[in-house]
């Protein structure tokens, strides 16, 4: 059992107010729980009582630690050959490759077009 002991001043009746208390990591394993207790005294010399909350059921005083579940981590080697073929297909949709018939057909097709217009230009010229 740990006591803390905080000095606060209440603005009114119904006031609010937050305690913290610091706990080392390995304190609570999970599902264990902590449930806060209030003695409020008149002064700071503890001698006359005006409040108590001492409940130990009281669930909105209560704190269930869990411990957070940590998500599986795939091998780095699994990781760096996952990452090489998605940035091989970025590449390789994104690219177009030197040599492939499709660029060579392109590159024919945009010379014949120049000859054919040179001719017809050529043609035009000399009838005048």
């Amino acid at each position: 059992m740990r006591k803390d002991t905080s000095t606060y001043t209440a603005k009114s009746k119904e006031d609010e107010f937050e305690v913290s208390l610091d706990l080392k990591a390995d304190t609570l394993k999970d599902g264990e729980q902590l449930t806060a207790t209030h003695i409020l005294y008149y002064e700071e010399a503890q001698e006359n009582e005006v409040g108590r909350e001492d409940d130990l059921t009281n669930k909105d005083q209560t704190v269930i630690f869990k411990t957070p579940k940590q998500p599986e981590q795939p091998k780095k080697s699994e990781e760096k050959q996952l990452e090489m073929k998605e940035i091989s297909k970025t590449v390789s949709q994104e690219l177009s490759k030197t040599g492939s018939a499709q660029n060579t057909l392109i590159v024919l097709v945009g010379f014949l077009l120049i000859v054919f217009v040179g001719f017809v230009w050529f043609a035009q010229s000399k009838k005048r």
